[in-house]
C-alpha cells in the first residue's frame, strides 16, 4: 500500500510539471559521443617472460612470452614444460601426444583453447577476467574449458618483471637427452630462450621405479636420499637447480671439470657435471669447442656393444682448438683395438661385407671432418646414425660424435705416470677351459679403461665369455654370490681406474676384502694387469 501511494503521488507531480511546460521547448544540444576508452599498459617496448617458480602434481610448469609496443600486447605465447622432458606442451598437444580430447573428452585440444585464451588477452588487453571456480576456470572466452588463472597471473608477472635483455641465442624450445646409463638412469636437458636468452632451464634424471612407473630424481625429491645416506651437501634436485640458475645466470655452461667431472665453480653443486654439461652442448653449446681448456680428452662407451665392440675418443686441445683426434674400440673378448684388427684386414668391412673401404679407413675421415669443421654437428640421413655428409664414409657415426661431446664434457685427463697406449695380456686356458684376459687403455698417462673378462665355449662349441653370459653365468643364482661375474669384474676394473695400479694383498684363496663388491679369487686379475703395465 505505500508503494503505491508513493507511486500516485510521483505520478501526480510529474503531470503537474508537464502542464507547466513551455510549448515550444528548447532542443537540448546533443551529448558528444564519450572516446572509445583503450586499455593499455604502462610498460616499456620489448619482449617480456615469466615462468611458474615449480612443477605441478601433473608434471606440467607453464610459461607465458609477450610482446609489447606502444602500451599494447601484440603477440603471446602460452606454453610448458614437462618435469620429465619432451616436447613444450602446444607442441606435444599440437601433436595429439597430450590427448585432452581422447582421454579427458575435451571439447578440443589443450593447445587449441590456449591459443583462445591468448587471442582475448590480444583483443581485450587486460588480465581481468571473472572465474567460475577456485581452480580458475572461466565462462568468459568461448570454447575454453581449461582452467586459465595461471596464464592471467604469469601475464602480470611478466610485465612485472620487466623486458628479457637481447641475448646471443636463437629463440625456442631445446631438448636432449643422453642413452640410459648402467644404473637405469636417462639424463636430459631442457632449455628456453626467449629474445636470444635463456629462459629456463630443467635438468633431470628420468627413470622407471619398482614398480615400472615413470618417474625422475626430482620427482624423488628427498628421498632420493643424498643426504640422508650418501652425507651431500644437498639433495639432487637442489644441486641440479643451484646449476640450472648458474646456467641462466651466465648464459652459458662453460666450465673445466676435474677428472671425477666436478667443478667449484658451480655453488651448491658437488655432483658430477658430464652429463649436464652434454646435455648443455648437445642443445645450446652445438658441441662447440670455445672455452675449452688446453688438455687431451677421453671418452668411451658405458658397454659393450652387441657386436662386442665398445667405442672410445682421444682429443688434444690447443688455445681452444682440436688438434688431434682418435677414434677407436675395444672388444669384448680383447686382442688387438678396432683399428689395429681393421688395419690387418681381420676386421673385413671389404672382403665380407663389400664397404667401399675399410673401417680404419673411415675413421680416419671421420676424423679429419671434425679437425677440419670444429664441430660435432652433422646431418644425419638414418636412426642409424648415418651421413652423407663425409665423403667416403659409409660407417654409422652417431657414436663418434656423441663421444666427442662426452670427452669435451668430461675435462682434460689428469697427467699420469704410464705410457699411452693400448696393452693386452692373456693367460694360459684354465682346467675349465677358459682364458683370462686384461685389456687397459692408457691417456695422457692414465689408465683410462680396463677390460678383465674370461674367454671360453658354449657347449655348441661357440666362443663366448663370461661378461658375454651376464647373468646366465648364474653365480648367484646357483654359487650363493653377492653379484654376477660381470658384476665383480666391473667392481674390480673400477678400483684400477681409481687406484692407478692393482697391487693387493690376497689371501690363500686369492681373495681380497680391499675392492667393495668384488669376492672372486682376484689371481688371475693382478697376474695380468702386472703383464701388461708393469
Amino acid at each position: 500500500m505505500k508503494k503505491l501511494t508513493v507511486l500516485l503521488i510521483v505520478l501526480m507531480a510529474v503531470t503537474a510539471l508537464a502542464g507547466c511546460a513551455p510549448t515550444a521547448p528548447v532542443e537540448p544540444e546533443a551529448p558528444e559521443a564519450p572516446a572509445q576508452e583503450t586499455a593499455s599498459f604502462d610498460v616499456a617496448d620489448g619482449v617480456y617472460y615469466a615462468q611458474e617458480a615449480e612443477f605441478a602434481g601433473s608434471g606440467w610448469k607453464y610459461n607465458v612470452t609477450l610482446e609489447v609496443a606502444g602500451g599494447k600486447i601484440l603477440d603471446v605465447n602460452w606454453n610448458g614444460t614437462n618435469v620429465r622432458g619432451g616436447d613444450d606442451k602446444k607442441t606435444l598437444s599440437a601433436n595429439g601426444g597430450y590427448g585432452m580430447v581422447a582421454y579427458g573428452a575435451a571439447q578440443s585440444e589443450w593447445d587449441v583453447q590456449a591459443e583462445m585464451v591468448e587471442q582475448y588477452l590480444l583483443d581485450n588487453q587486460t588480465t581481468e577476467v571473472a572465474y567460475t571456480d577456485d581452480e580458475g576456470h572461466t565462462d568468459a572466452i568461448t570454447g575454453v574449458s581449461i582452467h586459465v588463472t595461471e596464464f592471467f597471473g604469469l601475464v602480470d608477472e611478466a610485465l612485472v618483471n620487466g623486458p628479457v635483455a637481447k641475448g646471443d641465442y636463437t629463440d625456442g624450445y631445446y631438448y636432449a637427452e643422453l642413452a640410459e646409463d648402467d644404473k637405469g638412469f636417462t639424463y636430459l636437458g631442457q632449455f628456453q630462450v626467449v629474445n636470444g636468452t635463456i629462459v629456463g632451464a630443467n635438468l633431470n634424471a628420468k627413470f622407471l621405479n619398482e614398480e615400472e612407473k615413470d618417474s625422475s630424481k626430482k620427482e624423488l625429491g628427498d628421498d632420493y636420499g643424498m643426504v640422508a645416506n650418501g652425507g651431500a651437501q644437498a639433495e639432487w634436485y637442489a644441486q641440479a637447480e643451484a646449476v640450472e640458475s648458474f646456467i641462466l645466470a651466465n648464459q652459458g655452461f662453460d666450465i673445466v671439470l676435474d677428472a671425477e667431472g666436478k667443478t667449484d665453480a658451480v655453488a651448491g653443486a658437488s655432483i658430477h657435471l658430464n652429463q649436464f654439461v652434454e646435455l648443455f652442448n648437445m642443445t645450446l653449446g652445438g658441441g662447440e669447442t670455445a672455452a675449452m681448456a688446453d688438455g687431451v680428452y677421453y671418452a668411451q662407451e658405458a658397454a659393450f656393444a652387441g657386436s662386442g665392440w665398445k667405442y672410445n675418443v682421444t682429443l688434444t686441445v690447443e688455445n681452444e682448438k682440436i688438434v688431434d683426434v682418435n677414434w677407436n674400440g675395444t672388444n669384448v673378448r680383447g686382442g688387438d683395438d678396432k683399428k689395429t684388427t681393421s688395419e690387418s684386414g681381420a676386421y673385413g668391412m671389404v672382403a665380407y661385407g663389400n664397404a667401399q673401404s675399410e673401417w680404419d679407413v673411415q675413421a680416419k675421415a671421420v676424423e679429419q671432418y671434425l679437425l677440419d669443421t670444429q664441430t660435432t654437428e652433422i646431418a644425419y640421413t638414418d636412426d642409424q646414425g648415418h651421413t652423407d655428409a663425409i665423403t667416403g664414409v659409409s660407417i654409422h657415426v652417431t657414436e663418434f660424435f656423441g663421444l666427442v661431446d662426452e670427452a669435451l664434457a668430461n675435462g682434460p685427463v689428469a697427467k699420469g705416470d704410464y705410457t699411452d697406449g693400448y696393452y693386452y695380456a692373456e693367460l694360459a686356458e684354465d682346467e675349465k677351459g677358459y682364458t683370462y684376459i686384461g685389456q687397459f687403455q692408457v691417456v695422457n698417462g692414465t689408465i683410462v679403461a680396463v677390460n678383465f673378462n674370461a674367454n671360453g665355449k658354449t657347449e655348441d662349441g661357440e666362443d663366448t665369455s663370461k661378461k658375454e653370459l651376464g647373468d646366465a653365468y648364474n653365480m648367484v643364482a646357483f654359487g650363493g654370490a653377492q653379484a654376477e661375474w660381470f658384476a665383480q669384474a666391473a667392481s674390480i676394473e673400477g678400483f684400477v681406474i681409481e687406484n692407478q695400479d692393482l697391487t693387493l694383498e690376497l689371501d690363500a684363496d686369492g681373495k681380497t676384502d680391499a675392492i667393495a663388491g668384488a669376492s672372486i679369487g682376484m689371481t688371475q686379475f693382478v697376474e695380468l694387469f702386472a703383464a701388461a703395465l708393469k
